[in-house]
């Protein structure tokens, strides 16, 4: 977890394997001040922390992405434009030894920006 990036302002259900998460970025965060300095981006990586928070907040402990087949970032978030992020978990758990999948939609109010396959392991 990055500190101060975000909060989770609301959780809603669909299905046992289906979780929607309303998340705030927090615009202040020192991670915007060197991604990038005067033109700030909310960088990949931290998109991706974010749903494994989410997937573990699901999943009542501590996950790793174990592995990703699909992610296609269609956008970029200037946390000073749009700092409320919607994002869509399914989630299956493995069986036995085998890892758990995910598919993820991570959105703003108006568009898509990733769409992510890929696996996960409780740890």
């Amino acid at each position: 977890m990055i500190p101060n990036l975000y909060k989770i302002i609301s959780i809603s259900a669909s299905g046992e394997d289906s979780v929607s998460f309303e998340v705030q970025l927090n615009r202040k965060c020192e991670i915007f001040d060197g991604h990038f300095p005067g033109q700030p981006v909310l960088p990949g990586v931290c998109t991706l922390e974010i749903i494994k928070d989410c997937i573990s907040n699901i999943r009542g402990n501590k996950v790793i992405l174990s592995g990703i087949s699909q992610c296609k970032f269609t956008g970029m978030v200037d946390p000073g434009i749009e700092n409320l992020l919607k994002i869509d978990i399914d989630i299956k758990p493995g069986i036995k030894d085998l890892p758990g999948s995910v598919n993820a939609i991570v959105s703003t109010s108006e568009r898509v920006i990733l769409k992510l396959k890929g696996e996960y392991n409780d740890i």
